[in-house]
């Protein structure tokens, strides 16, 4: 509603929905679409965003984000910075699906090509699958592609394990020591 103010603090919202402000919204009562091609401000319980363009197809639960998708989620140690030329949240399969994804946040960044998030019923992710391209590189030189990779999260959005496939590569640059390395497959183990 117009002159609403959109909650963009963590801890405002408690309902687990997501909250949006935009402007020239165009409904469909019939079909229960509803559109714009305008600015559009969101907030949910972890974070909050925007993007330009978005529609909402109330019989799906299906929410669109058009395009220059910014998003930032909090989690227990900082703040995930999320951008993405597009994104499809998916109420009843709880996922949200980004195109040409970046994220960064206080360990280093991470780069999808497509990116699907699953979902707990509390709103933090399960897991991540990353296909046609996944770079992960970490605040301390380290650097790992490949073109798929999964990783699940505990309830804090933190990694906990991690397989990447189909041909991954690794280095890492320290003064001490340089790492090179290949693999079909790797396994990863995330600490603190």
């Amino acid at each position: 509603p117009e002159g609403q103010k959109v909650p963009a603090i963590v801890g405002e919202i408690t309902d687990g929905q997501i909250h949006v402000k935009t402007s020239g919204l165009r409904f469909d009562q019939k079909t229960g679409m509803a559109a714009t091609s305008e600015r559009v401000d969101l907030a949910l319980q972890q974070g909050s965003g925007n993007s330009i363009g978005a529609s909402y197809d109330s019989s799906k639960g299906q929410l669109v984000l058009d395009h220059a998708v910014e998003m930032h989620v909090f989690r227990t140690g900082g703040q995930v910075a999320v951008h993405s030329v597009h994104a499809v949240f998916e109420r009843v399969q709880q996922t949200c699906s980004l195109a040409q994804a970046h994220a960064e946040y206080s360990g280093g960044t991470a780069d999808f090509a497509n990116e699907l998030l699953h979902f707990r019923t509390d709103g933090s992710v399960a897991r991540l699958d990353g296909s046609e391209g996944v770079d992960l590189r970490t605040s301390s030189g380290s650097h790992v592609t490949s073109p798929t990779g999964t990783l699940d999260f505990d309830e804090e959005d933190h990694p906990r394990h991690g397989v990447l496939e189909g041909g991954a590569r690794c280095e890492s640059s320290r003064p001490d020591r340089e790492i090179h390395g290949s693999a079909h497959r790797v396994l990863l183990d995330f600490d603190g």
